[in-house]
C-alpha cells in the first residue's frame, strides 16, 4: 500500500487506516488512505501475497460534507456526501479506530485544497488584469512558447 505508484505526481500519502466500505451490496475490508489530494479506498486481496486493487477515488474538492456517528455500539463509521454534478450520495465506512480524529484530517485537508484552489485562481486573475496583450506576447516569447515569427504576427494583429 505504500507504493508510490498510487500516487499522482506531488501527492504524498498523509495517513492510511484499516477500514470497511459499506455498500448496498457487501462490505469490503480494505485501507483507507489520506492523500495530499484525494482520499482513496483500496481493497486488500490474498492470503499469502497481498495486492491492493484501488475501489474507490475521491478528490477533497468533491466532499460536501464528513461525519462520524457510533455503529452498533461497538466501532464507529464515517459518512462522507459527495458531489456528483448537482446531485449528492453518500459513502460509508465502518470499522474505524480513532474516526474523530480521521474526520478531523479529512476536514482539515479539504480546508487545504480550496484554500489553494483560491489562491492559484487570486494569482491568476491579477496578474492577467494587470498586463496588456503586448507584454503578455512578451512573456510569452521569453518563456519560449512561441516563436519570435508568431510574436511578430501577434503584435501586427494587436
Amino acid at each position: 500500500m505504500r507504493n508510490a505508484t498510487f500516487l499522482d505526481k506531488n501527492e504524498h500519502f498523509v495517513l492510511i487506516v484499516d477500514a470497511t466500505h459499506a455498500s448496498s451490496k457487501r462490505s469490503v475490508k480494505g485501507k483507507l488512505a489520506l492523500t495530499t489530494k484525494r482520499l482513496f479506498f483500496a481493497q486488500i486481496r490474498g492470503i499469502f501475497s497481498k495486492q491492493a486493487a484501488i475501489r474507490l477515488t475521491i478528490p477533497y474538492e468533491d466532499i460536501v460534507s464528513v461525519s462520524t456517528h457510533r455503529w452498533l455500539l461497538l466501532w464507529n463509521k464515517i459518512v462522507l456526501t459527495i458531489k456528483h454534478g448537482h446531485q449528492t450520495s453518500e459513502i460509508v465506512f465502518i470499522k474505524i479506530p480513532d474516526s474523530e480524529k480521521l474526520v478531523e484530517r479529512i476536514k482539515e485537508l479539504i480546508h487545504q485544497v480550496n484554500n489553494e484552489k483560491k489562491i492559484e485562481t487570486t494569482v491568476v486573475i491579477k496578474e492577467k488584469a494587470d498586463e496588456t496583450p503586448l507584454e503578455t506576447l512578451k512573456k510569452k516569447l521569453a518563456r519560449g512558447e512561441i516563436t519570435t515569427t508568431e510574436f511578430h504576427k501577434r503584435v501586427q494583429r494587436i
